[in-house]
């Protein structure tokens, strides 16, 4: 059979054709796809050019950024994207593609730095919120709170309640860990560090058993950074004037101020907070940026020119010559239109290559090999165009599954422990109880049973060890996320 398309292939003559002529069939669809991760990654380009342009000229970005150096970094950085994006359609040779490449990954590399940083200065300055929350809770519970007494059966309600909600979502793993994580992120966190680091130690140990490599270290690291991210990177060198803002808090002694001070401070705090947020966006926006070049310089390298449609990127280049927001709100518009096009092609091509697959089943082992190496080829491509969380290189392009050992897991957790031992020397008891506190609801499951994990939570609403106005406090913020939780439901 000479020329075949999914339009003229059925089951009778399916059978007729050679293993050569299957994969052809099926290497044009996979190069269809790439065709269509093209033309996504196009429409996402212009969405993000967008934001962009929203956050430079209505919000000012560049005057939120003090350093000169990175406020360079990141226009030069942005324009370079943008140029990338205006050359994608033309004729290029394989190194110049590649050079491409080369140049937007240099751009990558530089703004995960960035983004790294600020992520640091996010959580560091959320642990000083979390701490001023908690002078002001304690000023207005001793008020609030003044006469009234911690009842007991209300705190065997909600243990009640709590049980129900576990065991309500027993089969539904996500949620079920979702609930956990929130009401450990909420009871007042009492546990020796011993007791703390054994917990730590015996559930990664059982969350990372036969996990790859690469994923247990890139957690770990995670782990790290959302206790204490002033240790980490590039933290205090790179966007000093937020850590200087950040180091100010730090040296204010909460327990001193006022309920009128506080407010004040949270102010400031919520102040910087939005800067941070901003530029953090600015950054993180550009990161996805470059990962969709990356993936369209890949499928151009990849496919032939003629399988490659612009007609959305002719749009953008109208666009460039006389650029209006009419134009621009047009051009969003046929984007969005152009996405939801492609979302349905998508479904057409996946039921087109699962009724073949259906029907190949049985046909010479080497033919599977060959599809799965070039299905394999593309993976780089398609994981690029979908990393939406901006991750590092390594996770990114990793091609290591190698499967982590029982020796070198002890190790890596070791050092995950030795970093918190080294980091809550310098803290005051109610910081350390915070930082600990999260991290524990970060970590998926940290207990060894649901009975184990009640009596933490009765532990922690016992008034022998806990302030009557935080436990109070704690079961009005307990039957808070439980009303949300039954408001969801219905």
């Amino acid at each position: 059979m000479d020329e075949f398309n999914k339009e003229t292939i059925n089951e009778e003559n399916l059978a007729e054709l050679s293993n050569d002529e299957i994969k052809e069939i099926i290497f044009k669809s996979n190069d269809r796809q790439l065709s269509f991760f093209h033309r996504i990654a196009q429409c996402n380009i212009i969405m993000s050019y967008s934001q962009l342009e929203d956050l430079i000229q209505e919000d000012n970005i560049y005057e939120y950024i003090k350093n000169r150096d990175e406020k360079e970094i990141l226009s030069s950085s942005y324009n370079r994207l943008i140029n990338s994006f205006n050359k994608n359609n033309l004729d290029m040779t394989e190194k110049e593609i590649d050079e491409e490449v080369k140049g937007l990954l240099e751009i990558r590399k530089e703004l995960y730095s960035l983004i790294s940083a600020m992520e640091g200065y996010e959580i560091e300055l959320s642990y000083m919120i979390e701490l001023l929350n908690y002078q002001m809770m304690k000023l207005s519970g001793e008020k609030e709170y003044k006469n009234v007494k911690v009842d007991y059966k209300e705190i065997e309600y909600i243990i009640d309640i709590i049980e129900r909600e576990l065991n309500n979502s027993i089969h539904q793993y996500n949620a079920f860990i979702e609930k956990v994580s929130k009401i450990v992120g909420i009871v007042p966190f009492r546990m020796s560090k011993f007791k703390y680091f054994s917990i730590i130690e015996s559930t990664l140990k059982r969350n990372f058993v036969s996990y790859p490599l690469n994923h247990v270290e890139t957690k770990i690291e995670d782990y790290k950074l959302t206790f204490d991210s002033s240790l980490m990177g590039d933290y205090g060198v790179l966007f000093d004037h937020c850590f200087a803002q950040i180091q100010k808090f730090k040296n204010t002694d909460f327990k001193t101020k006022s309920s009128e001070e506080l407010e004040k401070i949270l102010d400031e705090m919520d102040i910087l907070w939005t800067k941070i947020l901003k530029i953090k966006t600015f950054i993180y926006v550009q990161g996805i940026l470059s990962n969709k070049l990356i993936g369209m310089y890949l499928i151009k390298k990849k496919l032939n020119e003629s399988l490659l449609n612009y007609s959305i990127f002719e749009e953008w280049l109208k666009y460039l010559e006389e650029p209006s927001e009419q134009l621009l709100e047009e051009l969003l518009l046929k984007s969005k239109e152009e996405l939801e096009n492609i979302g349905s092609k998508f479904l057409e091509e996946s039921a087109y290559l699962d009724k073949l697959s259906e029907k190949i089943d049985g046909r010479d082992e080497k033919i599977y090999e060959e599809i799965e190496d070039e299905m394999l080829s593309n993976l780089d491509i398609i994981k690029c165009i979908g990393d939406e969380d901006f991750v590092k290189y390594e996770v990114l392009f990793n091609k290591d599954s190698e499967i982590i050992t029982e020796d070198y897991l002890e190790q890596i957790i070791d050092s995950l422990i030795r970093y918190i031992n080294r980091s809550i020397v310098s803290m005051g008891n109610l910081e350390r109880k915070i930082r600990m506190r999260r991290l524990l609801s970060y970590i998926d499951l940290p207990f060894e049973s649901s009975e184990e994990f009640i009596e933490y939570v009765e532990y922690s609403l016992d008034e022998r060890v806990v302030s009557r106005e935080e436990i109070l406090f704690t079961i009005d913020a307990l039957n808070y996320i439980f009303s949300q939780t039954d408001e969801e439901g219905q």
